[in-house]
């Protein structure tokens, strides 16, 4: 089962901070839970149309998201998209009856996730994670995306776009008004992949971003995770830094098992397993 919420750390756990008439920023303190994986924060995205809400994310599940959101939400239908299944997107799933996914994450969430990787997180983390065994389950009934879809809100059309890379399935989202939400396919600092084999895959999905962000006078970037708003040029310089490493050295980092090339805004870090 997921985690509980009982405790005092409630409260605090997430930051809720309203960008626009229609959409919340929700952050998740990921330094809280692991340092080692060079993430301060895992961000989650709340949009709100006249009649439909659509939740983006939904964190790691230490703290049951739903009483923090349905203040905003009120009595509006509430859609659920992951933007791809790693624990600290999913996580949450379970406090909810229905998630979607891009059909090749969905795989991966028809059973159980091991979170024993977990292991060296703060002793308030462990206590969660002792409870439940460091196993995280999820949504009573999960559907599968292709990633070509549109969702009407009311007055707000969110559009599904596929961008394979960080994993097989990932997806972003688009609202006509411009806001660019990339998941874990593209974030200010740690871009995860899985092996540099998959890295002109990757580059095909950021320029698939890029096409989408031509449509709009003034595109911002609202990534998975740390800062948010970002200008449509830093992913032109994500591309131009993929290309610079032949010229760099990987470090290795044995905990998280990858190998990393250091840049000034971004750290490329491969899987080694």
């Amino acid at each position: 089962m997921a985690f509980n919420n009982s405790n005092s750390i409630d409260k605090d756990w997430y930051l809720i901070k309203k960008i626009t008439p229609y959409l919340y920023l929700i952050q998740e303190n990921f330094e809280k839970i692991d340092s080692h994986y060079y993430t301060s924060f895992t961000n989650m995205y709340l949009i709100i149309g006249s009649h439909t809400a659509l939740l983006f994310d939904t964190g790691t599940g230490i703290v049951n998201l739903r009483p923090f959101i349905k203040p905003i939400i009120k009595n509006h239908e509430l859609i659920i998209i992951n933007s791809h299944n790693h624990f600290d997107h999913v996580g949450g799933n379970y406090f909810f009856e229905e998630t979607m996914i891009h059909r090749l994450d969905f795989k991966k969430l028809t059973k159980n996730m091991d979170l024993r990787f977990l292991s060296s997180s703060n002793s308030i983390v462990q206590n969660y994670l002792e409870k439940i065994n460091y196993e995280l389950s999820f949504a009573n009934s999960m559907v599968p995306l292709n990633g070509d879809e549109v969702f009407e809100l009311g007055g707000l059309k969110v559009n599904v776009i596929y961008t394979p890379g960080h994993t097989p399935g990932s997806i972003c989202l688009y609202l006509d008004t411009g806001e660019i939400f990339t998941g874990d396919t593209f974030q200010l600092g740690a871009i995860f992949l899985p092996s540099t084999e998959i890295v002109n895959d990757y580059i095909v999905s950021l320029n698939k971003i890029l096409n989408i962000a031509t449509k709009f006078p003034n595109p911002k970037l609202y990534p998975g995770h740390e800062k948010i708003g970002l200008s449509i040029n830093y992913i032109h310089e994500l591309i131009n830094t993929i290309n610079l490493i032949e010229t760099k050295t990987p470090v290795i980092d044995n905990h998280i098992i990858s190998k990393i090339y250091d840049f000034t805004d971004f750290k490329l870090i491969f899987s080694m397993e």
